[in-house]
């Protein structure tokens, strides 16, 4: 395992594509806190520091995306030269494989998220920008990141070591990320419809009269909308969203649900990597 991790580590730090992606990391960062800044400078008086907090989680997205399209292709360079043969020749265990794989992932994960910190950090302070969230906040919200990030390379790994072809495995990813998306946009926008009841503004003698509240009929209650929020709180592309939006109300629990998330992934992975035929 310790040998199999060290190669890993070797050939990632000699991959121009993880480079490429770093750079493509901090090119979005830099141009979205500029987008962001012009949008808000006429709100601003001169001399006033501008609220970075809106823009400056919004790399976990760009980060869940750039993983889709590198995960595929480092990973299937194993397969596409048959140096997973080699490995599993020499006495290397699937599972230990898998395992090396699997950190891999994280640690380029880990790097990619600390590169777009750092320089949203630097962008923001560059344009003028100061955090206005709480520092206890800001310390949730910072981890949530870096999990969030962990539990895309965790599902990129189970597919790209499922589907051997790398360019079947990159569509595969990217395809799974938008489908996700989707899902997570959709579920979120409904569970913001409010309020839960509505007024009725009707007009009695020429004066305005509300009458008794009733039941919002788009709003999601009960257990489907608890059902709702879990999904939405599970899945990365969730938590993802809501924390750009700076709307995330349970984001105390989403290291633990990427946990789950990262467990449950890559138990499958696991499973499914030792019954594969590897031709």
């Amino acid at each position: 395992m310790t040998r199999l991790l060290s190669a890993d580590r070797m050939r990632l730090r000699k991959s121009w594509i993880f480079w490429l992606m770093l750079i493509i990391a901090a090119a979005v960062s830099l141009r979205v806190f500029q987008d962001q800044r012009s949008m808000i400078a006429a709100e601003i008086r001169d001399g006033t520091a501008w609220p970075m907090d809106e823009a400056f989680f919004q790399f976990p997205v760009v980060n869940g995306i750039l993983l889709s399209a590198f995960l595929p292709l480092f990973l299937g360079a194993d397969f596409s030269d048959g140096t997973i043969r080699n490995k599993l020749i020499v006495g290397h265990r699937r599972g230990a494989i898998y395992c090396s794989y699997l950190l891999t992932a994280f640690i380029s994960a880990g790097i990619l998220t600390v590169v777009t910190v750092i320089v949203n950090t630097a962008a923001g302070m560059l344009e003028g920008g100061k955090m206005t969230m709480a520092a206890h906040q800001l310390a949730v919200f910072l981890c949530s990141t870096f999990c969030c990030t962990f539990a895309f390379a965790a599902v990129f790994v189970l597919i790209s070591t499922q589907i051997t072809n790398r360019a079947f495995s990159s569509v595969a990813c990217i395809g799974s990320l938008l489908l996700m998306i989707l899902l997570s946009s959709r579920l979120i926008s409904l569970l913001q419809i409010a309020p839960e009841a509505r007024d009725m503004l009707a007009l009695v003698d020429g004066k305005p009269v509300f009458s008794d509240p009733y039941p919002n009929p788009m709003y999601v209650a009960g257990v489907k909308r608890t059902i709702m929020e879990f999904v939405s709180d599970f899945l990365p592309t969730g938590q993802s969203i809501q924390m750009s939006n700076l709307e995330a109300e349970r984001v105390s629990r989403f290291p633990l649900l990427s946990g789950a998330f990262v467990v449950f992934t890559s138990s499958v992975g696991l499973l499914a990597f030792r019954r594969k035929d590897i031709q």
